[in-house]
């Protein structure tokens, strides 16, 4: 990329969690439309026009800038692999007389693409090794099953893939628990397309319900032990992340389950494997326990950025 992009990139992860936090604050016109007024002077719109106008200048600029490496290429005939922005820009190229691809429509896909599938994974492993720094028998017995897998073989691997994630069925179950204290998303929005009634409430066509998901997952009529991290409830009972319980709702339900779950599992499963097997985590020196408070938001991070100490395994 050129410097322009690459000096954006360093301040696009705080730019992109200032827009997710701006969703999560109280909004007069969404609640009270007759008083949308009142965010003018609060100060709340101006604040949705700046991030807004910094979001869009960034992804002008990484627009702009491939299209121009776009060029290059086809000069000096240097093959690169393609990512995202290449493929999106050769959709608008190659189907523009099938439908107005526009670059807004590249612009709000990517803005989709990370501002749902990059927080909430940063923030789901944080959370991964958070709970395992907090409970060392856990940690120890998810190690043990990676480094058996990856390093105990007829054949030492220096990498892990796919193959070697789909046999780890304790760190899967780890990742599930973590997902069901720590779900990044914890509140999911429906639409009503009809008049409902919901435990004894008439609920009419068009209302907007907010389901309480991190609630469900803590619930102790349905969970035993619902606030401890206790993996091995799900080599008990092993659901699956489509939600068709009831209980176990990470991703949502339905047909609104979320649609990058799968890129997610797979996301957060390999970078925390790969943490367990190559390193030995310890906490900073002088700190003895762990602050697991919360910040409230669209995405529930940690209120203090996670701080471990890496040590190589030697084995």
């Amino acid at each position: 990329m050129s410097d322009g992009v690459s000096n954006g990139e360093k301040n696009f992860v705080p730019l992109l969690r200032r827009a997710v936090d701006i969703l999560a604050q109280f909004c007069f016109q969404d609640s009270f439309p007759i008083l949308g007024w009142v965010d003018a002077l609060t100060g709340f719109d101006s604040k949705v026009r700046k991030v807004s106008r910094e979001v869009n200048d960034f992804l002008d600029t990484v627009i702009d800038d491939h299209k121009k490496r776009v060029v290059v290429v086809a000069e000096d005939h240097v093959e690169r692999q393609a990512d995202i922005v290449d493929i999106l820009l050769r959709v608008q190229k190659e189907r523009e007389l099938e439908f107005n691809f526009t670059d807004a429509n590249i612009k709000a896909t990517l803005l989709d693409m990370f501002a749902g599938g990059t927080d909430t994974i940063a923030t789901t492993l944080e959370w991964v090794m958070s709970e395992l720094v907090r409970h060392p028998t856990i940690m120890k017995k998810a190690q043990e099953e990676v480094r058996r897998i990856v390093l105990m073989g007829s054949e030492r691997k220096s990498g892990i893939d796919e193959a070697d994630i789909s046999r780890m069925e304790y760190l899967k179950c780890v990742v599930k628990e973590t997902l069901r204290l720590h779900a990044p998303a914890p509140v999911s929005l429906r639409k009503t397309s009809e008049d409902v009634k919901l435990g004894g409430f008439d609920i009419p066509e068009g209302t907007m319900v907010m389901i309480n998901l991190w609630a469900v997952m803590r619930d102790p009529e349905i969970w035993e032990q619902p606030e401890s991290f206790v993996p091995e409830r799900f080599l008990a009972e092993p659901l699956d992340f489509k939600g068709q319980t009831g209980k176990f709702v990470p991703f949502g339900a339905g047909r609104r389950l979320c649609p990058g779950m799968t890129l997610a599992l797979v996301e957060v499963e390999l970078v925390a494997a790969n943490l367990l097997c190559w390193f030995d985590w310890e906490l900073p020196e002088g700190v003895v326990d762990l602050d697991m408070s919360e910040i409230n938001s669209v995405v529930i991070r940690r209120e203090t950025p996670l701080s471990l100490v890496p040590v190589l395994n030697s084995e």
